[in-house]
């Protein structure tokens, strides 16, 4: 699946720079739904390095966050969903994908 092209901040330097992110399990399959995938998000949250957390709500088959940028404006979004989504299936050893 390709990505689409990354878009440029074009907000004021002085504006704080805000992602609304989704991402969904494969086949929206409803594993989310209990207290360990809740941990792990929170455990995955607390370790974001570079991004603030601002909200995260879990739902069976997705995730809702919004997230911005602490060090660099231009940071890839990309990258901060696929380390969340990374250390979240490695604490839960989890055999499904995103």
């Amino acid at each position: 699946m390709a990505h689409p092209p990354r878009i440029p901040v074009w907000l004021p330097p002085g504006q704080d720079v805000v992602y609304f992110i989704t991402f969904c399990v494969q086949d929206r399959r409803p594993v989310l739904a209990t207290a360990q995938v809740f941990r792990a998000l929170q455990n995955a949250v607390a370790r974001a390095i570079g991004w603030r957390v601002y909200a995260a709500i879990l739902m069976p088959d997705h995730v809702h966050m919004l997230v911005a940028p602490t060090r660099d404006r231009e940071a890839s979004v990309g990258n901060c969903v696929a380390t969340m989504k990374r250390w979240i299936r490695q604490e839960l050893h989890a055999e499904w994908q995103w």
